[in-house]
């Protein structure tokens, strides 16, 4: 805001009325000027662009009505509305051809200004434009629709619920990144590596120079359930359910191992240890892939592969009997394998991952050079995730 409207806004008489201006951006990119009309006459007017002052815009009178732009220092933040006539169409024929549901999510700028400062009116003071402070928002929603008139409700644009991206809507709880995307593909925010490389306990990324010791492998389910080498955590765990148990400390029942979630002074409080107890996290035991080897639906195996001249290492499952060979190797586009480790699109598949605690002892494997290791019940407090929330779309997985 200039200082010389705000000395205008100020003095005890205003000897010029004020105008209220609104620019409403279109998908395509292009804008709409309007503005409410002027006592005397409803004829267009100009005033100068807020940010290349030398282009002149022109506002084209529109019965439109504006409500609710107030600012508070507490309590929520304002929503305004914004009421346009619709008789006989006239706001659809001004949108050159878009719906009134296209323009959610564009943003809509109120400019105001006295009308001796617009174009034509001080040609001395006219540039750049002397303003009010802009208040810029974004339509949120259709809150009514009529033959009469449509109302928008606007939201600040720094409120994100409900702001719309090209395609997608802006949520919390799931993500609609590509997993490992960043790295395998070139795009989208998922930063995780494509080798599943996490941070060893000198808070260094692990690479093909520092020691195999420096070298963890987190693998996850789209579950969440913990993919481990069979090796490591046949040796580290512990047969049958009875007695206390520690967090972080694993089990082996029915066939199954199972790891603790938090500390139980008896194995079977809150019920027997099973896939279904929230106290435990399920542990799905895998072993390197190796040829001339009979694999049946369901195993596990570890593999590498090459995409787009980048190293995956993943943990894949088998879904049909076979006796392996170089060419039915998991990849992929094979119709015997499958990527098994895969996220859940949430942000707890993140903090498996990026907040991981590793558990080293005396039974690590080694598998290609590279450190095996197990993860603690716990999570990293330390470290912070690379996002909050998440551009999310209606299908996630």
């Amino acid at each position: 805001m200039s200082d010389l409207i705000a000395s205008d806004v100020q003095g005890q008489v205003i000897d010029s009325p004020l105008v209220t201006l609104y620019e409403v951006d279109l998908p395509n990119g292009s804008k709409l000027y309007l503005h409410s009309g002027l006592d005397e006459d409803i004829t267009s007017i100009e005033f100068r662009d807020h940010i290349l002052n030398s282009q002149v815009n022109t506002y084209e009178p529109f019965p439109i009505l504006a409500d609710g732009f107030e600012h508070s220092a507490d309590g929520a933040i304002s929503r305004p509305s914004l009421t346009v006539a619709n008789v006989g169409n006239i706001f659809k024929q001004a949108l050159s051809g878009f719906k009134n549901t296209d323009l959610v999510g564009q943003r809509v700028i109120r400019r105001q200004t006295l009308k001796k400062y617009l174009v034509g009116e001080s040609p001395d003071l006219s540039n750049p434009p002397i303003e009010l402070a802009r208040m810029t928002y974004v339509i949120d929603r259709i809150s009514s629709e009529n033959n009469i008139s449509v109302i928008f409700e606007l939201s600040a644009i720094h409120d994100l619920e409900g702001v719309k991206l090209p395609r997608r809507t802006l949520v919390g709880k799931y993500c609609s990144w590509s997993y490992k995307g960043a790295s395998l593909y070139g795009k989208g925010g998922c930063l995780w590596s494509a080798r599943s490389k996490a941070l060893d306990s000198d808070g260094t990324v692990g690479d093909d120079v520092t020691p195999a010791t420096d070298f963890y492998h987190p693998f996850f389910d789209v579950n969440n359930n913990i993919l481990a080498s069979e090796h490591v955590v046949s040796l580290e765990a512990v047969s049958g359910s009875s007695g206390s148990v520690t967090q972080g400390e694993i089990r082996y029942v029915n066939g199954e191992y199972y790891q603790a979630k938090y500390n139980q002074n008896t194995v079977n409080v809150g019920g027997n240890i099973s896939k279904s107890n929230s106290r435990w996290t399920w542990i799905r035991p895998y072993n390197g892939w190796l040829t001339a080897t009979s694999y049946y639906k369901g195993d596990l195996v570890r593999k590498k592969v090459t995409v787009n001249g980048t190293t995956l290492d993943t943990v894949w499952i088998c879904i049909l009997d076979h006796t392996s060979s170089a060419t039915n190797s998991p990849s992929l586009d094979s119709y015997i394998w499958q990527q098994e480790e895969l996220c859940s699109k949430t942000l707890e598949g993140c903090k498996c991952r990026f907040a991981a605690v590793y558990k080293p002892t005396n039974s690590e494997g080694i598998y290609d050079g590279h450190r095996e290791a197990l993860i603690k019940g716990t999570k990293h407090l330390g470290i912070t995730l690379p996002f909050g929330s998440f551009p999310g779309a209606t299908k996630f997985r």
